[in-house]
């Protein structure tokens, strides 16, 4: 074997191990995304199974125009009030939300067995389908 032959393979062998070098780090990275991704999804999947709402009473103001909607967390998570959207008759109201009260007190943590008070202003009529919406997609409907 002449010396050209052992420079060459002693080329070959360098870049070889630098592309394996370079195949298993980016390997070892997406793998981990991916990891991330799979936890990230189970975990909403727990939150949202933990998750559960329940409109108990509704309450429609006509001289006012305003409708109240009581809703208990019957989950075992706590919610954030910042997140709730209210669907009424097919419309979303999230933003004629007026008042957010969590049994009485103005806040934006919603505790398992606590009951939300939400006031929706600019409702024109006595509504017949009402759609509560926590931030995990979670939700409950009353009609009447």
């Amino acid at each position: 074997m002449g010396f050209s032959v052992s420079v060459t393979f002693a080329i070959f062998l360098v870049a070889f191990l630098a592309l394996s070098s370079i195949l298993v780090s980016s390997y070892d990275y997406r793998s981990n995304l991916i990891d991330d991704a799979k936890e990230i999804r189970q975990e909403r999947m727990l939150n949202e199974l933990q998750t559960d709402l329940e409109i108990v009473q509704t309450s429609y103001n006509p001289t006012l125009d305003i409708l109240t909607i009581d809703v208990d967390n019957s989950g075992s998570i706590t919610l954030d009030t910042d997140e709730i959207d209210v669907i009424v008759d097919g419309r979303m109201q999230t933003g004629n939300i007026t008042s957010l009260l969590v049994d009485g007190a103005d806040t934006t943590v919603w505790a398992p067995e606590e009951t939300l008070e939400i006031k929706v202003s600019g409702i024109a009529s006595d509504p017949t389908r009402i759609k509560v919406i926590a931030g995990n997609g979670v939700s409950d409907c009353y009609g009447t």
